[in-house]
């Protein structure tokens, strides 16, 4: 439910009112802007005393309204900025690893009508032109790094085909011949042997010259086998050796040239990089428009001007190219009023360039996340929502300041009031009447409301005049008194000027008559139980079980069947200030103890059967009126 307070003199600024000076500071400037709060300063605490000055004249200058039928339209008033939703934009494509800034030559004049192809741009080059010097002599050293590189594989190539077919060919027969001449030898000298053997039976040779042929033949085989044994380690490991160093200076040679010939890759590539990077300092458009300089404002309140020597960074936008067929709008809303507004609502725009004219619009898009703040904003949060024009007509272009009327509820033929007129107390609305000097006080229930009126449903009726700024009136009609709960609940309260009323959350029963709300862990009866049992139905262990669970849902500790000691219940009527409040006991009370001994529960209520129980998961019925919610045939069991 809405609240309206509308207090007399205070030293206070309401919040609409400093969201206005704010936005007067951004839009005006500063100095112009502190003018302005000065005035409007003076002039809310000028017109807040005037106002209390009448409040407390006795009634003499009292302004009424009279309540009409009429119809209620409630919509929320923003500016916006009209854009295209369809926009070309021209960023710099300039990569901030070969400049982080890049400066502005030159650039086309704003508003001017360009077709596809057309020169919009030129941005400084010459550090791109250095390093595209740079660039040149190295991939020059990588080309002749492949080449070097091939040629070391050829000769890896080359120095293995000359082993197999030529060197390993000749040392193998020049083993083999050594192995022949040691053979051929050791015969020759086997066959003098065998004569010196004969001579030496005979006696013509000593004995000393037969030894000596002997050693000569030993000698001979121990080369003969060297020569072998040679041939075989040349032709088994040597050869395997040498081929397997070979194959890895081949291949050696091949990872090289590979390396070589990738960074001769990568070279060329960055050459053509910097070439293409060249070639984007020189903007062209791409499509037909009209030029709109991407001027924006940054979170910290400075703004970003597009002009000749600015310097810009990676991706950041230059120029917009709108389509001025597909126009939209782009507003802010305040936190407070951002509830209401949802995609697909209607809205008209109003431009001062084409006077008297209620463009149609539809919300297309509503922010989820607030908008970043700055200086002046603070701490308000705002949340952009987007409008689609329907039909743009023609004049319309970027960059136009438009005023969005969101249409949030219209209602036709309803009995309305300014709010002025209606203040809250005690959660209820009131207005103040004022008839042959008597004041009285006329309780009223309020539908939707914006800025200026507020629905009423039921209270008043039509032609019926109430006071005008009644909060200041409510000291000379009778109001229900608060208790200290209502009281700071009140002071605590945040009243939500929202332009619709949130539905009514459903009261029970119970709740509506003041009386206590069911217990909420009753627990589960057990599987034998049936609706009207009583305890002579019962045997003693279902009498054991259901004596458990009444003592389960007594209090802990104190085996007391009603409130802790030193408190009493609270009182059931809501007009007595401590209904809802365990107050403590007065003097001469009787405080209420367990009145059942140890062994028995509590007994049924009227008729001597017990209630049926509640189904599984729903909270069971309300106490009897009568019961007053205590122990007893009149209450429910002891919680």
């Amino acid at each position: 439910m809405l609240a309206f307070h509308h207090e007399p003199f205070s030293p206070t600024i309401p919040n609409s009112q400093y969201v206005a000076m704010l936005e007067l500071l951004k839009k005006n400037g500063l100095r112009y802007g502190i003018y302005t709060v000065v005035l409007c300063t003076v002039g809310y605490f000028l017109v807040s005393w005037i106002g209390s000055a009448f409040s407390s004249s006795g009634g003499e200058d009292v302004i009424e309204y009279t309540a009409t039928r009429e119809r209620f339209v409630n919509e929320i008033t923003e500016k916006g900025e009209v854009s295209s939703s369809e926009n070309k934009e021209i960023i710099c494509e300039v990569q901030a690893k070969y400049t982080s800034n890049i400066t502005i030559l030159k650039i086309i004049p704003e508003g001017t009508m360009v077709k596809k192809g057309d020169w919009l741009c030129t941005l400084d080059s010459s550090k791109l032109e250095d390093q595209r010097d740079s660039q040149e002599i190295a991939l020059n050293n990588a080309e002749s790094a492949v080449v070097q590189a091939e040629s070391n594989l050829k000769t890896a190539q080359i120095a293995k085909k000359e082993y197999l077919e030529g060197t390993y060919i000749l040392n193998e027969t020049q083993y083999k011949s050594k192995v022949t001449v040691e053979e051929e030898d050791l015969r020759r000298l086997k066959e003098y042997k065998e004569y010196s053997q004969k001579l030496y039976e005979r006696g013509y040779v000593t004995s000393l010259q037969l030894e000596s042929d002997v050693f000569a033949v030993e000698s001979a085989r121990l080369d003969l086998i060297s020569a072998q044994t040679q041939l075989k380690v040349y032709q088994e490991y040597s050869k395997a050796k040498q081929v397997i160093q070979l194959d890895s200076e081949i291949a050696s040679a091949e990872a090289n040239l590979a390396a070589k010939k990738r960074a001769l890759e990568v070279d060329k590539l960055k050459m053509a990089e910097i070439e293409d990077q060249i070639e984007k300092c020189n903007i062209t458009a791409p499509q037909d428009g009209q030029v709109v300089y991407a001027n924006e404002s940054s979170r910290h309140g400075t703004n970003v001007v597009i002009e000749e020597g600015l310097a810009l960074r990676e991706r950041q936008a230059i120029i917009r190219l709108p389509n001025p067929e597909k126009m939209q709008v782009e507003c802010r809303i305040n936190e407070g009023k951002i509830w209401m507004v949802r995609v697909g609502m209607q809205a008209n725009i109003f431009i001062d360039s084409i006077p008297d004219t209620a463009i149609p619009a539809e919300i297309v898009k509503v922010n989820d996340y607030a908008e970043p703040s700055n200086f002046f904003t603070g701490n308000i949060k705002e949340y952009k929502v987007r409008l689609k024009i329907l039909d743009p007509p023609a004049g319309i272009r970027s960059g136009l300041t438009a005023q969005c009327k969101i249409l949030i509820e219209t209602q036709d033929n309803v009995l309305t009031v300014p709010v002025h007129c209606v203040f809250e107390h005690g959660g209820k609305h009131y207005c103040i009447t004022h008839k042959n000097g008597v004041w009285d006080k006329r309780e009223v229930k309020i539908g939707s409301c914006n800025d200026f009126q507020v629905v009423i449903l039921g209270g008043l009726e039509e032609g019926e005049k109430v006071v005008a700024g009644a909060n200041a009136y409510k000291k000379n009609v009778d109001l229900p008194k608060l208790t200290d709960a209502l009281e700071r609940a009140k002071t605590n309260a945040v009243v939500s000027q929202r332009a619709t009323t949130l539905p009514e959350k459903p009261t029970t029963p119970a709740a509506q008559d003041g009386e206590r709300r069911p217990p909420r862990n009753m627990p589960k009866m057990p599987s034998w139980w049936k609706p009207g049992m009583s305890p002579d139905d019962m045997t003693d262990e279902q009498k054991a079980e259901m004596k458990a669970i009444f003592q389960k849902m007594g209090p802990p500790g104190g085996g007391k069947m009603g409130p802790p000691n030193g408190m009493r219940r609270p009182r059931k009527s809501k007009d007595d200030p401590s209904f809802g409040v365990m107050l403590p006991t007065e003097e001469g009370e009787q405080k209420t103890e367990n009145q059942f001994p140890d062994g028995d529960f509590p007994p049924p209520p009227d008729g001597g059967k017990f209630p049926p129980p509640p189904p599984d998961g729903a909270a069971p019925p309300p106490p009897p009126s009568g019961g007053g919610g205590g122990p007893g045939p009149g209450g429910p069991p002891p919680m």
